[in-house]
């Protein structure tokens, strides 16, 4: 029963409402006659309206209303705003085609302009660059104070230079020195002096002196006291560092309603935004409308690193709720590293200091025998551990034991010793009289070598060197080879198979990065040294180099061609690396005289004439000679003696005879 009220209820609330005329519930409305008023009247308030109350259909009849009718269409004026950000250079051209420029500046040609930041911690003592010969620096007062002016002077004749200044933030201006005259290229040396402009009087601070013919060593990032080279600008050349960068952003209004743009922030590397609002024209936005707003900023592509720019935008429309957007731009820079063998070079420590030091210029030895005017003051030997040979030759050898690779050697001539010293394999061994060096060492040497296991003796060897018939040289005598002499007084002139050369290199950091040299290696003939010393490795800045010597021997009695190789490599950030190598080839010339080859000789004299010779000797003697001569004996002419001579005396005489006794 209840429910089928509550639907009977139902269907007259539905049919009230259909005809228009039902509002309040206890009042009605409009063509409503009496009889219905009183109806409805009788039925609200008699019905039972406990069977519906706490009911989740309860109605309040205090409230129950109809709705007003819905609109037309839906409204689509909800603010909205895009933000786009692009990065690109100067002439328009995208950010991300930037290549990190070649940091060679010195082509032989001469400069339009040249561009240094400051580097406000620098002294001279800092400098990083290549110009040994050319760059001077001079610190003059201690500390490099804020604000910083630059003058720039020809110096040979003190002209002034034109310098520009560029504010690009962070404190650390740019520096653009160019001629006053446009066009005309700067002069091979500039003088700039850094002055200090806080007490509103200039104070100097620095000076530097720079080539910039073209021809000497120039590079980006190089140091000339405070003076860093940012580019380089010539006929030939135009490498920059550090470039003006642009990033444009597009504001558009993508909403169906009118917009105010209320906020434009950029943001370079996370640092403090920017306001860039009042770039924004026309502001309000009609909707499809949009507004350009730039931010400039300056970048480094000569060094490693990330770089980002953030942009952020608000909006609000005539009525509703404020809109943003925000874009981002990223970029990795990684220039490759650049790295040279500057030099490789060779000098010979034998040279007298009269002749050429250059291993190209090594001259032949002229005389590989010992031979002097006088004598020998100096005899060379080497030691090389061997053992007697089976027969020597004008000499002789006995040897106890096996040789030891050190030891000890005593000379002596005629039952004297006149020298005596340490030996160690391969070392020399220069024979003197240690009692006069000024004196000739004896043409005939009594050697005795004495080692921990064995002992050689070489008894009788004649050098020879003042008679005329002296050895040559690498002649072998058991343990000693003959390597060198000296003919004049104090050691002076020498003549040795084997000579030291001075070995020299150095790697250049010629690029705008920091390079880590991995390996730096200098190999002659099969031998090869390792620079580094053994360390993991080198860390080099730009403009520095790192130079290594080392000392090898060559044999100037052997002709022979000898090639050095010098070879580097290094780390760098764009995980690529770089390296570099040089090559120097020298010959050693064969001795002048008397050394014999180690091949035949040139083939023989030419052939023997086609026909005999004009004609024979003269005719015989007239007749032969009257006979041969007589017959040789039968046999020896008298036999020898049965017994000696007459017995010797019992005692020898008194004192020797004025001259020998007859035979």
């Amino acid at each position: 029963m209840r429910i089928v009220a509550l639907l009977a209820l139902s269907s007259l609330l539905c049919a009230a409402a259909q005809d228009g005329v039902f509002h309040t519930g206890k009042e009605t409305q409009n063509d409503v006659n009496d009889e219905d008023k009183v109806f409805w009247e009788r039925f609200l308030n008699n019905f039972d309206m406990d069977l519906i109350k706490g009911s989740p259909y309860q109605v309040d009849q205090a409230s129950f209303s109809f709705s007003d009718s819905p609109s037309q269409s839906p409204s689509n004026f909800a603010c909205e705003v895009d933000v786009a950000v692009t990065c690109e250079d100067r002439e328009g051209d995208p950010c991300d085609s930037i290549p990190s420029p070649n940091a060679t500046c010195a082509t032989g040609e001469t400069f339009n302009q040249l561009q240094f930041s400051y580097l406000p911690d620098n002294t001279c003592d800092m400098s990083r660059n290549q110009q040994y010969d050319i760059a001077q620096c001079e610190d003059i007062t201690p500390s490099l104070a804020d604000p910083i002016l630059l003058t720039c002077t020809n110096p040979d004749n003190d002209d002034e230079l034109k310098v520009d200044t560029t504010d690009i933030g962070g404190g650390a201006p740019l520096f653009t020195v160019m001629s006053p005259t446009p066009g005309q290229s700067l002069p091979t040396l500039i003088n700039c002096t850094l002055q200090s402009n806080s007490t509103g009087v200039p104070l100097p601070i620095q000076w530097n002196i720079i080539g910039t013919s073209g021809n000497e060593e120039l590079d980006l990032k190089e140091a000339y006291g405070a003076l860093q080279l940012e580019s380089c600008e010539g006929a030939n050349v135009d490498n920059v560092c550090i470039e003006e960068l642009v990033f444009r952003t597009v504001l558009v209004n993508v909403g169906g309603d009118l917009m105010n743009v209320t906020l434009v922030e950029g943001s370079f590397n996370g640092g403090d935004p920017v306001d860039l609002l009042d770039q924004v024209i026309p502001n309000p936005l009609d909707p499809a409308q949009s507004a350009t707003v730039v931010d400039v900023v300056w970048v480094d592509f000569c060094e490693t690193g990330n770089f980002s720019y953030s942009i952020t935008a608000e909006a609000d429309p005539p009525n509703g709720e404020m809109c943003q957007d925000e874009d981002n731009y990223n970029q990795t820079i990684r220039p490759q590293c650049e790295i040279s063998l500057a030099n490789l070079t060779c000098s010979d420590l034998s040279a007298p200091e009269d002749m050429p030091q250059d291993c190209q210029d090594i001259q032949a030895i002229e005389n590989p025998q010992c031979e002097c005017e006088l004598c020998a003051r100096q005899v060379i030997f080497r030691y090389t551990q061997a053992n007697c040979p089976v027969q020597p030759n004008g000499y002789s050898c006995s040897q106890a034991g096996t040789l030891a690779p050190s030891g000890n050697i005593s000379v002596s001539s005629m039952g004297t010793e006149f020298f005596y010293e340490a030996i160690s394999q391969s070392s020399d061994i220069v024979i003197i009289d240690t009692q006069n060096t000024d004196n000739c060492v004896p043409e005939t040497l009594d050697i005795l070598i004495d080692t921990a296991t064995g002992t050689q003796s070489i008894l009788g060897l004649s050098t020879g060197c003042q008679t005329g018939s002296g050895i040559d040289l690498l002649d072998s005598f058991g343990s000693l080879t003959f390597t060198g002499y000296t003919c004049d007084e104090n050691g002076e002139n020498t003549t040795n198979c084997f000579s030291d050369i001075l070995l020299e290199t150095c790697v250049e950091n010629d690029g705008t990065i920091d390079v880590f040299v991995t390996l730096f290696d200098l190999t002659i003939v099969d031998e090869t040294i390792d620079l580094l010393n053994g360390t993991s490795g080198l860390e080099l800045q730009p403009g520095l180099a790192y130079c290594q010597d080392t000392t090898d021997e060559i044999s100037r009695c052997t002709p022979k061609e000898y090639t050095v190789v010098s070879v580097v490599q290094a780390n760098d950030t764009s995980d690529i690396g770089c390296d570099d190598n040089l090559t120097l080839v020298f010959d050693v010339p064969p001795p002048l005289t008397l050394m014999p080859s180690s091949e035949p000789s040139s083939p023989p004299t030419p052939s023997p004439t086609d026909v005999p010779t004009a004609s024979p000797t003269a005719s015989p003697t007239a007749s032969p000679t009257a006979s041969p001569t007589a017959n040789p004996t039968a046999s020896p002419t008298s036999s020898p003696t049965a017994s000696p001579t007459a017995s010797p005396t019992a005692s020898p005489t008194a004192s020797p005879t004025a001259s020998p006794t007859a035979s």
